[in-house]
């Protein structure tokens, strides 16, 4: 009974984060689309439903999803991992409901997921105030309109997420699997071995004697990946095709503040940002965290974009939402108010902001 009880207490308030979020995001939403102008510069829409309301989350990535959902991957769409649209295309079929429906019902239900698994997390290790914070400030993060949106965010980082709270309870099996989907999802999961590894060899003492059947469940993980590179040699005959497609957006490998120094605030102040918190959370967590971390920070960080004959950050605003160690160190710092009520009021705006560029079609990452 007083586990049910405290189940209850931590689903209340998950439940809370995650409606603040729309409290937050549809009034944003529906403001500026009923009564602001047009942004000025560039800009995409999409309108692939009856519903207008649908069609406000779905922009710019939701187009390469749609259409790999409709008609099949090609040579340059296969950059974007299977497991979101296979499972969009599934049971958009089998309900007979419109694939845009689906695809914000699978990545809202996610979104509640994978801030579940944060709190649980968080407060096994951390405490229940540190978990209560961390989980209000990932779900009111100014970028967080990726996690309601037709995009990849909320399954990944439900996958991610699930997969450090089952390593933590030993639960390698589930752990391993939940890493695998992961890696079926966005091609940074397959980083994953690497950070829960760590923490096999932990659990183990660092010792090869204390090691379990259960440490093969770590090659789920790379399996995923392997499992999309079979599908890539088949259908394309190049297993690393969604590697060779990264040519046709004008990315190149480079050294990671190479990219930083030559791009602009919008992408060079997150990327900063959250750098500098990536050097706390090295002294500040423990490893199998700060690892994660940096693979999800520094290898977008690398992966430039060629503009105007230099290469330069892009979409580093998304890209840093992986990050969630990152809001283990502010829920830290969150227990002096003064710098509580700055995180949440800077969050807040934040996500009111990046909400109404996002349904103009003003491109944010």
């Amino acid at each position: 009974m007083m586990g049910d009880q405290k189940q209850m207490a931590v689903f209340k308030r998950v439940f809370l984060c995650y409606l603040l979020h729309y409290l937050v995001i549809i009034p944003a939403a529906l403001i500026t689309y009923f009564w602001l102008p047009d942004f000025p510069g560039p800009t995409a829409t999409m309108e692939v439903t009856s519903s207008w309301f649908l069609n406000l989350w779905t922009r710019y990535d939701s187009g390469w999803y749609y259409d790999i959902i409709k008609s099949g991957y090609t040579a340059k769409s296969v950059a974007f991992f299977p497991l979101y649209p296979f499972t969009v295309k599934l049971f958009s079929r089998l309900l007979d409901v419109h694939p845009v429906a689906v695809g914000l019902i699978i990545s809202n239900l996610a979104f509640f997921g994978l801030l579940w698994f944060l709190y649980k997390l968080v407060q096994r290790e951390f405490g229940t105030g540190a978990a209560q914070k961390a989980t209000l400030y990932y779900a009111l993060f100014p970028t967080g309109i990726f996690f309601s949106a037709m995009y990849t965010e909320s399954m990944f980082m439900f996958f991610v997420l699930g997969a450090f709270y089952f390593a933590g309870e030993r639960k390698w099996t589930a752990a391993g699997l939940m890493g695998g989907l992961a890696a079926l999802t966005r091609n940074l999961g397959v980083y994953l071995f690497i950070s829960l590894g760590y923490l096999y060899l932990k659990q183990a003492d660092f010792r090869l004697r204390n090691f379990k059947l259960n440490s093969f469940a770590l090659g789920l993980i790379p399996l995923g990946l392997a499992v999309y590179m079979l599908y890539l040699h088949v259908h394309f005959n190049d297993a690393f095709a969604f590697v060779h497609a990264q040519k046709y957006w004008n990315r190149e490998l480079v050294f990671p503040l190479a990219a930083l120094v030559n791009s602009g605030i919008k992408e060079s102040g997150p990327s900063f940002v959250f750098l500098s918190l990536l050097l706390v959370a090295v002294f500040r967590l423990p490893p199998h965290y700060w690892i994660y971390y940096a693979f999800m920070l520094l290898i977008p960080m690398s992966m430039g974009v060629k503009w105007e004959g230099e290469i330069r950050l892009f979409a580093m605003l998304r890209y840093i939402l992986p990050c969630f160690p990152a809001m283990i160190i502010l829920a830290k710092w969150g227990r002096f108010k003064f710098l509580n009520y700055s995180i949440l009021t800077l969050f807040i705006c934040g996500l009111v902001f990046f909400t109404a560029l996002f349904v103009k079609g003003f491109f944010i990452a």
